[in-house]
C-alpha cells in the first residue's frame, strides 16, 4: 500500500496552516516538515525546520521529496520524514515537481484553497505578498483533486477536509 500525502496548495492566508493543525488534531495526519533558510517571523514561529543557507548546501538534493524557492529562500522537505499518512503544506511548483517525481511510489491528493484578494487583505496579508502569491499561479483549477474555496467560515472549510479524509480513505483515527 502507497503512503499517501495529501498537499494543500494556496496564497498566504488561505487556510493551509489552519487545515494542516487540525488535520493533525483531529485525524492524526502528521504533517509533512519543510526545511527552510528564511528566518523565522515570529520568535515561536513552528511549521519549519529553520537552518542556515550552508545547511540547504550539505543537502544531498536526491534525498529531497520537494523543493521550491521562494523569494530568496529555499524550502524543501526529505523523503525520510514521511509518515503512512501525511499533510503537506506546498506551492504549486512543489507539488508539480512532486507528483512527477513521486506520482508512481506515493498516493498524492491535491487541494487547491481559494480566497480573494480582499479576504486574504482583511486576515492581515499585505498587498505585496498578495501580489507575488497571485504571480506564481501555474496550474489550473483541474489540475488539482479537490477545491475548496475558503471565502466562508472556519467550520465550511473543516466540514470540506473531513468529506475529502473520508474519501481518500486518510482516517488514521476515526473522528468521534
Amino acid at each position: 500500500m502507497k503512503k499517501k500525502i495529501l498537499c494543500l496548495v494556496g496564497g498566504s492566508g488561505s487556510g493551509k496552516s489552519l487545515l494542516q493543525t487540525y488535520l493533525e488534531k483531529e485525524w492524526n495526519i502528521k504533517p509533512v516538515i519543510s526545511y527552510t533558510t528564511r528566518e523565522r517571523r515570529t520568535p515561536d514561529e513552528t511549521g519549519h525546520y529553520f537552518v542556515t543557507e550552508k545547511d540547504y548546501e550539505s543537502t544531498n538534493k536526491e534525498d529531497m521529496l520537494a523543493y521550491t524557492k521562494y523569494g530568496d529562500y529555499h524550502y524543501w522537505s526529505l523523503e525520510k520524514d514521511l509518515e503512512d499518512v501525511n499533510c503537506y503544506v506546498i506551492d504549486e511548483y512543489g507539488l508539480k515537481i512532486l507528483k512527477s517525481i513521486y506520482g508512481n511510489k506515493y498516493d498524492i491528493i491535491s487541494v487547491r484553497l481559494i480566497i480573494n484578494d480582499y479576504e486574504r487583505y482583511l486576515r492581515g496579508i499585505d498587498e505585496e505578498r498578495i501580489r507575488r502569491d497571485n504571480n506564481k499561479l501555474i496550474s489550473n483549477i483541474e489540475d488539482y483533486d479537490y477545491v475548496i474555496n475558503n471565502n466562508h467560515s472556519v467550520f465550511y472549510l473543516t466540514d470540506n477536509i473531513d468529506s475529502i479524509v473520508k474519501e481518500e480513505g486518510l482516517n488514521v483515527l476515526e473522528k468521534e
